[in-house]
């Protein structure tokens, strides 16, 4: 048996045979999230009125203040959308993930074709379609310099539209950032100039995990000098000295590297393998030398 948690903003399911409960969908948090292809249970849902399961236990919601219908794999737990954009309208008919829905409730017959109770007053119908993205090479590796690059999303159907967010600055998408069905996405990197870092871009609800290496690489040999004020210096190149290319930092920390543009004798230095740049916090001060957390 399978309830609408309306206040909980959950869908739960109890076995009748032990009277289990366990959430097959959503987290408890009233929101919207562009999530196809993930678990159920991690997406946000917004009030679901009505549910429904088919002859093969694929659970459909009516997400009612999502403005959406949601479709959950029996097999896999993964949620997609099968209709509605998550905006509260009325702008006639259309593909059913391309249109708004404002869904009370929501039944399916044998044919796959669903049948929508909407709060515009109208009863709405569209073939089941779950749309699910994959992508060529869900991670990719770039240089510190920048780099530019595509890959290639799969889409379940057509019909399915997509739209496209970064996580970081670092990363633009160079070609358009919405779509619908297969296609190309064209990216670029822009160069680092500190640690390497990480983004992540969603296409469509699959993760799309960008990695750069940056200008910075461990072990980092850190060593204290003081010609008119204390400062700390990171050994990047790895040749276990002070010298051009290298990089101070005042000794508090504050942003805005120097670059050594020649070589500093008669530093003292200590080495802290793995550490990032950014990371160190000094405690203390003595005999040139400083200790680092």
């Amino acid at each position: 048996m399978f309830v609408a948690d309306q206040g909980g903003n959950r869908v739960r399911k109890i076995a009748l045979n032990s009277n289990i409960i366990t959430t097959v969908a959503g987290d408890g948090t009233a929101n919207f999230n562009d999530m196809n292809g993930v678990p159920a249970t991690s997406v946000a849902l917004e009030q679901p009125y009505g549910i429904f399961a088919d002859q093969s236990s694929n659970l459909f919601i009516a997400d009612y203040f999502g403005n959406r219908v949601l479709r959950v794999d029996a097999s896999t737990g993964l949620i997609a959308a099968v209709a509605g954009t998550g905006v509260y309208d009325f702008t006639g008919d259309g593909p059913s993930t391309s249109v708004p829905v404002s869904p009370l409730d929501i039944t399916i017959d044998r044919s796959q074709m669903m049948y929508i109770s909407d709060s515009s007053g109208r009863i709405r119908s569209a073939p089941v379609v779950a749309c699910f993205f994959t992508l060529s090479a869900p991670t990719v590796t770039v240089v510190a310099g920048g780099s530019t690059g595509s890959i290639t999303i799969q889409a379940t159907d057509s019909s399915c539209p997509y739209a496209i967010s970064s996580s970081s600055p670092f990363v633009t998408i160079t070609s358009s950032n919405t779509g619908t069905g297969s296609g190309i996405v064209s990216f670029s990197v822009s160069a680092a100039t500190g640690p390497g870092r990480t983004a992540t871009v969603n296409i469509g609800g699959a993760a799309f995990t960008v990695t750069q290496a940056g200008t910075l690489s461990a072990p980092y040999n850190i060593g204290f000098f003081q010609p008119s004020g204390p400062v700390w210096a990171i050994e990047s190149n790895g040749n276990g000295v002070f010298d051009a290319g290298d990089r101070v930092f005042p000794f508090a920390g504050q942003a805005g590297a120097i670059v050594v543009t020649g070589d500093w004798n008669g530093m003292e230095f200590m080495t802290a393998p793995g550490r990032a740049a950014t990371s160190f916090t000094a405690s203390a001060v003595a005999a040139q030398r400083m200790f680092l957390l």
